[in-house]
């Protein structure tokens, strides 16, 4: 039953793998279109300007002023041929270059407003993306908590339907099942290690590496891109201590193997429980948890020197 399991958590991690791997692709392609036009719109408006330049220098070498702005031209001096003939040469060029100057200022508009645009929907796009990295992350683990808790809850529960303990044995079997509750439930689950996925769900954020998108679930783990320490205590955790449980739990004879059910079953419910208190108190709540995260040290330099540049300025 546990490969099983084990099986049906791979195939579910590859599927959402996947998709995550799809919206990236669709959210680079969507920059590499946006950088193509922008560079396009560029080009159109720097031969606007080319051109209007062109323009300009001619209407000087007939006598005529232009402004910046309004290209606004004055009236020929005397003295310095047919004024009429001069007059008459500048019209034309001052309809073109009056044209250009409009096209140009459309054109800036247009492509202001188009990479305000394409700007606006990428951030929604790497913003939407970050939101579903964290309930990705911390949904596949309450998801694993709770089917955990579906399996191991019947035969936790065969004693009480049975009714053929002696005294000694339902005392060993509350001994056992409370103190796996207080040991996993409270211990390690509420004081360490569901604050921390939270905690560590919300360093998901817009500017992360793909790759830790990707692999949410490990992330809020502490499985990677986490201190060393932190590394240490989570990967010991899912090689020595699960697999130690797993392997040894099934021998144990009747009712001790139902009683480690059972307080199974109560610390996982109580770990659910918190990773949903400390997770929608920080979305409904604004107050998350205030554990270290366990960031290696090249990804809290940049906050840290973020934090200062303020008070630099402010000293200055």
């Amino acid at each position: 039953m546990v490969d099983e399991t084990l099986a049906r958590y791979a195939c579910w991690i590859s599927s959402q793998a996947a998709l995550a791997s799809g919206m990236d692709q669709k959210l680079t392609a969507l920059s590499r279109r946006t950088a193509a036009e922008f560079r396009k719109a560029e080009a159109e408006h720097a031969d606007l300007a080319t051109r209007i330049g062109l323009l300009e220098a001619c209407c000087c070498r007939a006598g005529l002023m232009t402004s910046e702005v309004d290209v606004s031209f004055s009236k020929p001096v005397a003295g310095r041929g047919d004024e009429a003939g001069r007059h008459s040469l500048a019209e034309p060029l001052e309809q073109q270059c009056r044209g250009l100057v409009e096209a140009s200022r459309f054109l800036s508009q247009l492509l202001k407003s188009a990479c305000g645009g394409a700007m606006a929907e990428q951030a929604r796009c790497s913003h939407g993306c970050a939101l579903l990295a964290q309930f990705w992350g911390v949904g596949l683990w309450v998801y694993i908590f709770v089917d955990c808790i579906a399996v191991e809850l019947g035969r936790g529960l065969q004693p009480f339907k049975r009714m053929d303990l002696t005294g000694l044995q339902w005392a060993g079997y509350a001994a056992i099942a409370i103190s796996l509750w207080l040991v996993e439930g409270v211990r390690a689950f509420q004081m360490s290690f569901s604050p921390m996925l939270v905690r560590r769900a919300r360093e998901l954020r817009e500017d992360s590496p793909t790759w830790e998108k990707i692999l949410a679930p490990f992330f809020v783990a502490g499985l990677v891109s986490a201190t060393p320490g932190r590394l240490v205590k989570s990967w010991l955790l899912i090689l020595i201590l699960i697999p130690g449980l797993a392997l040894s739990v099934p021998h144990l004879p009747y009712p001790w193997r139902e009683a480690v059910d059972a307080g199974v079953v109560l610390g996982l419910g109580w770990g659910t429980a918190a990773v949903a208190y400390f997770w929608l108190r920080g979305w409904f709540g604004s107050s998350w948890p205030t554990i270290s995260a366990d960031l290696p040290a090249h990804r809290i330099k940049p906050t840290a020197e973020a934090n200062r540049a303020p008070l630099a300025e402010g000293a200055v």
